[in-house]
C-alpha cells in the first residue's frame, strides 16, 4: 500500500510496483508478460475481455449493477489475473510446450470471468452480490457462457472456460470436472491457483478479512461467529485446507511463479507474511 501525491491510497502488489486496483497498470504488466511469451497477435482477445470485465464491475455493463462486494472486487479478479499470468510464465520458462498460446489466452479470460457471478443484475435489489457466495462460481460459469457465445467463441472453447473457471470452487470435487485434455486441467490448476495465492498474498490481505466475514454473512456461510473469528481461523485455513488443496488437487503449480521471479516466490512469502502476522496477534493475546 502506497500514498499518493494527494495523499490518496495506492494498493500495489507484492512487488510493491503493480497498482493491482487500476486495470490499466496491470494489465501493461500481464501484456508485458504474454508477449515475451507469444508476441502481440492474440492478445487484443484478452483486452477485449479486460474492458467488458471493468466495465461490468463499474456498474457500466448493461443490465448489470456495480460490484458491492468489498472483497470480492475487481481488484480481486486483477490480482487473480496477474497472478495466473506470472505462474504460466514460469510454467512455460520450465517446460516450454506444457501450454499452448490458446489456453493461456483462455485461461486469462476465464482469471477476468471468475468472479462475475458475484454481479447482480439491476432489477435484482435485494440485498449485495455476498448473497451469491455459495453459488458464486456457478453464476461466473454461466455469465461467461453467453458473454463468450455473443463474442462468437465456439462451444469448445465456452466449456475450455467454464470448466477453467470450475477449479476456483474450493470446495468442487476437481475430478467432477469434464475435462478433455491435460493442457485444459493444467490451465485450471493454475486459475485455482492464482485465486487462492493472490489473494492470501495481498499485502492488505489481513485487513480485508473483515470485508469478506461481510460477504460469508449475506451468503449464510456457516462456521464464523465474527470477523475475528474468520481472522483467528486463517492460519489454519491456509494451513490445512489451501495448502491441501495446492499440492494434491492442484499439482503444486504454484512453485512455477519462483521461475517468474527469478528463485524467490513473492506469493509464497505474502502468504506467510500474512499468516504470521495473524498468528502474533493472537500470541499476544494468549
Amino acid at each position: 500500500m502506497g500514498v499518493g501525491q494527494r495523499g490518496i491510497v495506492i494498493y500495489m502488489d507484492i512487488t510493491g510496483n503493480i497498482n493491482t486496483e487500476d486495470p490499466i497498470d496491470t494489465n501493461k504488466e500481464v501484456k508485458k508478460i504474454y508477449g515475451k511469451l507469444f508476441g502481440s497477435a492474440l492478445f487484443d482477445k484478452v483486452e477485449f475481455v479486460l474492458e467488458d470485465i471493468t466495465k461490468l464491475f463499474n456498474g457500466l455493463y448493461p443490465s448489470y449493477a456495480k460490484c458491492d462486494t468489498g472483497y470480492h472486487d475487481l481488484e480481486h479478479t486483477l490480482q487473480a489475473y496477474l497472478a495466473t499470468a506470472r505462474i504460466i510464465s514460469g510454467l512455460v520458462h520450465e517446460h516450454p510446450t506444457a501450454i499452448s498460446e490458446e489456453f493461456v489466452v483462455l485461461g486469462l479470460i476465464s482469471a477476468l470471468g471468475h468472479d462475475t457471478g458475484y454481479i447482480r443484475e439491476r432489477d435484482d435489489i435485494e440485498g449485495k452480490g455476498g448473497k451469491y457466495t455459495q453459488i458464486h462460481m456457478n453464476r461466473s460459469r454461466e455469465f461467461m457462457g453467453k458473454y463468450l457465445s455473443k463474442l462468437k467463441y465456439n462451444l469448445q472453447q465456452i466449456q475450455y472456460v467454464q470448466n477453467i473457471i470450475s477449479c476456483t470452487g474450493l470446495l468442487i470435487n476437481m475430478l467432477s470436472i469434464p475435462f478433455t485434455s491435460e493442457m485444459e486441467r493444467k490451465t485450471g490448476h493454475i486459475l485455482g491457483t492464482a485465486d487462492l495465492i493472490g489473494q492470501m498474498s495481498d499485502p492488505n490481505y489481513v485487513e480485508k478479512l473483515p470485508k469478506l466475514y461481510d460477504e460469508f454473512n449475506d451468503g449464510g456461510v456457516l462456521g464464523y461467529k465474527s470477523a475475528k473469528d474468520l481472522i483467528e481461523k486463517t492460519p489454519a485455513f491456509w494451513e490445512v485446507i489451501v495448502m491441501k488443496r495446492l499440492k494434491e488437487d492442484f499439482h503444486s503449480v504454484y512453485q512455477f511463479a519462483a521461475n517468474y521471479f527469478e528463485g524467490n516466490n513473492y506469493y509464497i512469502t505474502g502468504v506467510n507474511r500474512n499468516i504470521a502476522q495473524i498468528s502474533q496477534r493472537l500470541l499476544c493475546k494468549s
